[in-house]
């Protein structure tokens, strides 16, 4: 290892205690605490960021592989992606009003004070996909006070190693924004992706064998309800595929669960509809719940 490397990483080590800092002072500080930190501990971070910058330039040259080249600018843009929003989230909090932090600091001790929202980081499944990118654009697309560099910045950091993949190759630049976007609708919000992974979950759920076991049912119906519940919110009902799920969750219920809901639809010609088994297999849990209380 060349001294160059050795040194960019106590420069990293140090960044990563500014950035924790950072974090805690704007999660844990009063306001008028965070005016006084941040602005020093915001430079000390810019000067940091600065340095990294200088020693991964000079690295690049010292490497001969591509695969290596790839690699280490990767890393080097996910580092200057921190430090990109954290200092963003500084320089939002240095902006608020003097009047406002004074109203915040009286009323803080009658105040609840509520948790801090944070974004999942995505991690590929597409069944979470419409999750993630509501919380994205809610709390990060819509925000007319971020640029499209910024919101780009954000975005990555709330994707995995693998998730990240699928925009390899664009640079951090505001044109690119939303193009990145486009690539993640595309590569992970498909309808039919979307449909062909809930499917796919409920065919490899795990059967309950016991019948007595209301814990496991419960837990079974609830998953199941879960996976249905998502393909409503992208525009899928059940009547357009309930009949190819009832016979997999009759395969997924003990006997005399299957002999009861047999003996619901005993007319020759019923049609079994997944809302009303999943219906009627509501009504016997909650019997059962109510039986062991």
């Amino acid at each position: 290892m060349s001294n160059i490397v050795k040194i960019r990483g106590g420069h990293r080590t140090h960044l990563k205690k500014l950035l924790k800092e950072a974090n805690d002072t704007l999660t844990s500080s009063s306001t008028e605490e965070m005016a006084e930190i941040i602005v020093p501990l915001k430079k000390q971070i810019e000067i940091k960021g600065e340095t990294l910058a200088k020693l991964d330039h000079a690295i690049l040259y010292e490497l001969g592989e591509e695969e290596e080249i790839l690699a280490e600018i990767e890393s080097a843009e996910r580092i200057q992606a921190e430090i990109l929003v954290i200092i963003a989230k500084m320089e939002r909090m240095v902006k608020v009003p003097q009047q406002v932090t004074h109203r915040l600091k009286k009323n803080d001790n009658s105040r609840m004070k509520l948790p801090k929202l944070e974004i999942r980081r995505f991690s590929g499944d597409p069944k979470e996909y419409k999750t993630f990118r509501d919380a994205f654009e809610v709390s990060v697309n819509n925000d007319a006070g971020l640029s499209d560099v910024e919101k780009f910045t954000y975005l990555q950091t709330y994707l995995t190693n693998d998730t990240s993949r699928a925009i390899k190759g664009l640079a951090l630049c505001n044109e690119n924004y939303k193009e990145a976007l486009d690539v993640l609708d595309q590569r992970f919000g498909n309808k039919q992706i979307i449909i062909s992974s809930h499917m796919d979950a409920l065919i490899k759920t795990p059967a309950v064998t016991s019948n007595s076991s209301t814990k496991k049912i419960r837990e079974l119906y609830d998953h199941i309800e879960s996976n249905l519940r998502s393909l409503r919110s992208i525009g899928i009902e059940p009547q357009s595929y309930g009949c190819l799920l009832v016979p997999i969750l009759k395969s997924k219920l003990p006997s005399e669960i299957n002999l009861l809901l047999s003996r619901r639809f005993n007319k020759k010609d019923d049609v079994w509809q997944i809302d009303t088994i999943m219906n009627e297999l509501q009504l016997e849990i909650q019997a059962r719940e109510r039986e062991l209380k």
